[in-house]
């Protein structure tokens, strides 16, 4: 059994347990409320990161779709210039065969021109109030045109030819100059897409540094978190073992003081019966001792008649064999309810 020392010394650690238990705890709580802030810091800026790795993915994407689109544009816009050229080249050879033509027949002007005016000039008498002699004149001018174009008709189809070329080659340059249009538009956009995933790629080595900031501060905590917790849980282990302690010896206590009050009571039970013998006069106490005495041998008939009863009705039928356990004895039954049930197959 402990001495009241011993006792006393294992209160005063329980004590100091306890504080320093309840300072721990404190300690634990403010640590874990700053760890998961820190936690909740880091993971912000790890979705941020995310975030932004997704949007660069996708700026990726659409920069090397444009950048194709660019470069078939391109090849479409080369196509049509090599076809202006072409036509250019045609052209040319057109106009060294109407100088040939035109200075062979003295031919001054273009035949569309010369129609141009005539018809100019018919309209003029048409819808026009001149006189007489004015009127004389525009037909003087039309015939002296009518004549010009009668010796132009044989190098009409060169300047029909030049012309349609002409107009070939304008609409040509303008389908160029609306695809080198679009070139530069889409172009424009690929290196916006490009300048983005640039940006974006700097703004997360510039994060990344925070994230790993904070989830060193986290792990830190962590670190202090277990350490402290280690130590708490040690310290309830160790109070723990001394209040199992403090029960074992309250406990032999009682089973000293129980063997001591029998003891005591089995030498008043003498002195009892030995005045009874004596016909000595019994005391309030001696009467009590008597009373107790008394009781204690009912209880002790009476349980040992119920033992008695209990085997005369046990019939020899109602005991089973015992049954081939499976596995190994459990204290409790299959059923968990601590009796065996009946085996029915």
């Amino acid at each position: 059994m402990l001495t009241k020392e011993e006792t006393e010394k294992i209160f005063e650690e329980l004590e100091r347990i306890r504080k320093e238990t309840a300072v721990l705890k404190e300690q634990l709580s403010q640590i874990n409320e700053e760890k998961e802030h820190w936690f909740e810091k880091k993971e912000s800026i790890s979705t941020e990161i995310r975030d932004k790795i997704s949007t660069i993915k996708k700026a990726k994407q659409q920069r090397n779709s444009l950048t194709r689109k660019v470069s078939e544009l391109k090849e479409l816009r080369k196509k049509l210039n090599d076809q202006i050229k072409e036509k250019i080249d045609v052209i040319k050879d057109l106009n060294k065969e109407k100088k040939e033509v035109q200075k062979k027949h003295n031919i001054k002007k273009d035949p569309v021109i010369l129609r141009r005016e005539i018809e100019k000039l018919d309209l003029s008498i048409e819808t026009e109030a001149v006189s007489f002699q004015r009127e004389k004149e525009i037909m003087k001018k039309i015939n002296e045109l009518k004549k010009q174009l009668k010796d132009s008709e044989e190098v009409s189809g060169v300047w029909t030819k030049i012309h349609e070329l002409s107009k070939e080659i304008d609409e040509l340059k303008q389908k160029a100059t609306d695809e080198h249009r679009k070139v530069q538009n889409i172009a424009k956009e690929s290196q916006n897409q490009h300048e983005l995933m640039l940006e974006l790629s700097k703004d997360i080595d510039d994060i990344k540094a925070k994230e790993e900031e904070y989830y060193k501060k986290f792990f830190e905590l962590k670190q202090k978190f277990v350490e402290l917790n280690t130590k708490l849980k040690e310290l309830q282990s160790k109070a723990r073992e001394m209040y199992q302690k403090l029960d074992a010896d309250k406990t032999e206590h009682k089973e000293q003081k129980k063997v001591e009050e029998e003891k005591t009571l089995a030498e008043k039970q003498e002195e009892v019966s030995e005045k009874i013998k004596k016909r000595k006069k019994l005391t309030t106490e001696d009467l009590l001792v008597f009373q107790v005495s008394e009781t204690r041998m009912k209880n002790k008939r009476k349980g040992k008649k119920k033992e008695e009863s209990k085997k005369e009705y046990v019939d020899e039928d109602d005991i089973e064999e015992p049954q081939e356990e499976s596995g190994p004895a459990d204290e409790d039954g299959p059923d968990g309810s601590g009796e065996m049930t009946e085996n029915t197959e």
